[in-house]
Order: C-alpha cells, then sequence, then structure tokens
C-alpha cells in the first residue's frame, strides 16, 4: 500500500500487507497545503477515514484528500488558584485579584452578595486540524472584536431565578486594552449557560443575586397601560379641580 500526498508534503511509508489481510488507513502525517487540513484517505474510486479498514487483494494507493482549513475553538473553565504568570507584576496574590474584580462587579448598583461569587480562569484553545490538536490563543491568534463566551451556571444558581453580572480582567494587552484592565460585559442567560462576550480570557468573577419575585410582581405589568393611564388622568383632573377651588374661596 503506499501513499500520495497530493499537493501535501512529506515522506510516508509503504506498507506490505498480505493478499486478502485487512489494512487499517493510518494517521495521515504528510504537511497540509496552506489553508488546508486533511479529510480523508481516496483509494480507488471510496474515501475512507482514518481508523478505518478494508480488505487488500492487490496493490493499492492510498491519496490524502485536503479541505478547507476550519478553525473552531473551545473553553476551558477552571477555578482560579494562582496568580497567572502575565499578571505576577501587578498581583502578588489571587486574593489581590479576586478583591480588584469584586470593586468592579455591581448588581442593579450594589455591590456582590458575600459569598455569591466564583472565580474562575477561562482559557481559549484554538484547533486548525478539526479538533485533533489544540493550542492556547494568544493576542495574537484571539479573535479580534472579541469572542462570545458561555460560562457554566455557579452551583444552585439557573438563568430563572437569578441575576448576575460578570467582570473580566485582561492578562496581557489586547485590543486596545492594558494588562490588567477589567471589563464588565453584558450578561446573557440561556437555558443552560451564562453567555457573555469578552475581548481576552483569563480571570473572570460571576456574582449572582436571587431576583425578587414579589417586588417585580407589584409594579404594573407589561401591556397594562390603560390602569395607570386613568389613575394619572384622574389626578391630574383632582390637582385642577382643587386649584379651581382655592381660586374661588380666594376672591370670595
Amino acid at each position: 500500500v503506499r501513499f500520495d500526498a497530493n499537493g501535501g508534503t512529506g515522506t510516508m511509508e509503504p506498507q506490505m500487507v498480505s493478499d486478502g489481510e485487512q489494512f487499517v488507513f493510518p494517521t495521515c502525517t504528510f504537511a497540509a497545503p496552506a489553508g488546508k487540513m486533511f479529510a480523508h484517505w481516496k483509494a480507488g474510486d471510496r474515501n475512507y477515514p482514518e481508523g478505518d479498514a478494508i480488505t487488500v487483494k492487490s496493490d493499492l494507493t492510498a491519496a490524502a484528500v485536503w479541505t478547507d482549513e476550519k478553525e473552531i475553538t473551545k473553553t476551558i473553565q477552571e477555578t482560579l488558584k494562582e496568580v497567572p504568570a502575565e499578571l505576577k507584576s501587578l498581583f502578588n496574590t489571587v486574593q489581590e485579584i479576586e478583591k480588584a474584580l469584586l470593586d468592579k462587579l455591581m448588581i442593579n448598583g450594589q455591590a456582590p452578595v458575600p459569598g455569591q461569587t466564583v472565580f474562575k480562569n477561562v482559557e481559549l484553545m484554538i484547533s486548525h486540524d478539526g479538533g485533533k490538536t489544540w493550542v492556547k490563543a494568544t493576542k495574537d491568534t484571539f479573535p479580534k472584536g472579541g469572542i462570545i463566551v458561555e460560562l457554566d451556571y455557579p452551583e444552585g444558581t439557573n438563568g430563572r431565578e437569578y441575576r448576575f453580572a460578570v467582570a473580566h480582567m485582561l492578562t496581557v494587552a489586547m485590543n486596545g486594552m492594558k494588562a490588567g484592565y477589567i471589563e464588565k460585559p453584558e450578561v446573557v442567560t440561556t437555558d443552560k449557560k451564562l453567555r457573555v462576550t469578552l475581548n481576552g480570557l483569563s480571570p473572570v468573577a460571576i456574582s449572582w443575586t436571587k431576583i425578587d419575585n414579589q417586588a417585580i410582581d407589584s409594579l404594573p405589568q407589561t401591556g397594562d397601560t390603560e390602569r395607570p393611564l386613568v389613575y394619572g388622568l384622574a389626578v391630574l383632573f383632582a390637582c385642577i379641580g382643587l386649584g379651581v377651588l382655592l381660586k374661588r374661596n380666594n376672591k370670595k
């Protein structure tokens, strides 16, 4: 069985297979052409993914088939346990980073409730080969204009009963902001995750407070516009009537 780079570079040694034996298509070690990634092997008129097996009855050539490179990303979220190397010139301890993030967090003008904030280290990983290998994003490879990140809900919370605030600290200067800069992105709640747009990844603080449904229920509901309007007009007419009455009394 011989291997054809088909536009790629490098070499792969032929493999000897006895007549009638199974041959397993190996991992492609050819270097892909610029802007391409490996898709599958082609032998004869059929395509075979890596790891697929066929019965060999004659000499065979397996040609690498390439497809347009696709960048995919994922995030790794862990509890913040140490000062990121890039921030050690600004902070000595994790507690100093946490305090800086807490000072930025406000929910409806109120400071975070003690015990209702979690601190995470979030890293963006990028793959150019369909998820086979991953590398940590740098300031040069981080998407311009930020990236949408889905954060796990803190244990015991959800997007229906709780309100959230998020603060994020940049570890390196990027997107026009200095290392140590703290941004407070808008938070969108979904069924399973918190969604925010970040201009970098690193220390992230998530704070929450329970929504007071009783207070919400006491407010005029959306669509109930007639009742407040009637009350407002009644008060206005009452004030006009009182003004007329006082004017008449003054004349007397």
